[in-house]
């Protein structure tokens, strides 16, 4: 864990999986924003049908971006912020995912996130080693 500059801490393994979520989700939207600009010219149908995809792929992208800010900022709404991020990578599945990359991504760091507990040293206590 960390302190972020309001001196608060957040786990920095559900900021960074989020984040790391988002981007590929987002990736994956743009490229099917262009594909089906793409497919557009020949049917414009299907080409609207993955643009479609595409935009809720930006969009899912940019919701998990918010999310790992809402992580980053305020960390007592962790498991809020959580749950949003786990229902936004399933939503993402229909978008692929972010390359299926960021699916589990975002599943992990929206279990780390909901597991979050402010104070709580886990993983770091060596013992008596």
């Amino acid at each position: 864990m960390a302190e972020n500059s309001y001196g608060d801490e957040f786990s920095v393994l559900a900021v960074v999986l989020v984040l790391l979520a988002a981007i590929l989700i987002f990736l994956e939207g743009l490229a099917l924003l262009a594909i089906g600009s793409a497919i557009g010219s020949f049917s414009p149908t299907l080409g609207g049908a993955v643009s479609a995809l595409g935009f809720l792929g930006v969009l899912l992208g940019l919701i998990l971006g918010g999310m790992a800010v809402v992580l980053y900022r305020t960390p007592a709404a962790s498991r809020i912020a959580g749950i949003v991020v786990m229902l936004g990578s399933f939503l993402s599945l229909y978008t692929g995912g972010g390359f299926y990359l960021g699916l589990v991504l975002g599943i992990v760091g929206g279990i780390v996130a909901i597991l979050f507990e402010p104070g709580d040293d886990v993983g770091t206590d060596l013992g008596d080693l």
